[in-house]
């Protein structure tokens, strides 16, 4: 999950918008962010992750995971909600396919002009 996370916030913020319109259209990973979102209240934020991570063993401090977080986080609340969450755990390889690209670029495309505007 970190590691995830961490290749994640490198990505440009256009990557970013792109993987978290195409995961906002599948399922998966529910179960994961449920037992990440410790305070049950619909995001992850750095102290979720420090308290599963550091349960689970990873030598990590609160304060990388806090600007691992702020750096992801695309509403800048300081936390990530589910739809990024499952950008950030995408498989590289469907990250990075044609396919999933275009489909990336049509959810973008809201008008259909084949030009992704403001």
């Amino acid at each position: 999950v970190l590691q995830r996370f961490q290749r994640f916030s490198s990505a440009s913020a256009l990557v970013r918008s792109s993987l978290q319109a195409v995961a906002e259209q599948r399922q998966g990973n529910e179960a994961l962010f449920a037992a990440l979102d410790q305070n049950c209240d619909g995001y992850i934020c750095h102290k979720d992750l420090y308290l599963c991570l550091s349960q689970l063993g990873q030598d990590v401090l609160e304060e990388d995971l806090q600007k691992l977080v702020q750096k992801v986080d695309p509403d800048d609340v300081g936390a990530i909600e589910l739809s990024c969450f499952k950008a950030i755990m995408l498989k590289e390889k469907q990250a990075a396919s044609k396919h999933c690209s275009l489909a990336a670029f049509r959810i973008m495309d809201r008008d259909m002009d084949g030009k992704i505007t403001a």
